[in-house]
């Protein structure tokens, strides 16, 4: 099992906008994947779930919420802009489940 080398460079050590340009790609690839892992579990919450009124859960949001801005303070990260990121993420991650809970109901039924 090969090891992998982690060849980033700190935003402070760029010299150059090759640099940052190449950083921003690499922490893009590292964002889309775990997008890519969340919209799985998102695809089973919306599998899991008996009723179509649980998938939107608001103290759920509420949490998730108080959890994200609480983790950009920690990280230094704007809380407003992550917390304006996440209510879209939030709101797609629904419609989305919502599809996935229909179709899981269509197929439990018989439909298509």
């Amino acid at each position: 099992m090969s090891k992998q080398v982690d060849n980033s460079i700190a935003p402070i050590r760029c010299d150059s906008m090759a640099d940052v340009r190449r950083e921003i790609d690499r922490v893009d690839r590292a964002i889309v994947a775990l997008l890519a892992e969340r919209l799985e579990y998102i695809r089973q919450a919306g599998n899991i779930k008996k009723r179509r009124a649980e998938v939107r859960d608001e103290a759920r949001i509420a949490d998730v919420l108080a959890k994200v801005t609480a983790e950009a303070t920690r990280a230094g990260a704007d809380p407003d802009l992550v917390v304006k990121l996440y209510r879209e993420l939030i709101e797609w991650s629904i419609a989305y489940e919502f599809s996935v809970f229909d179709r899981s109901l269509s197929a439990a039924a018989g439909g298509q």
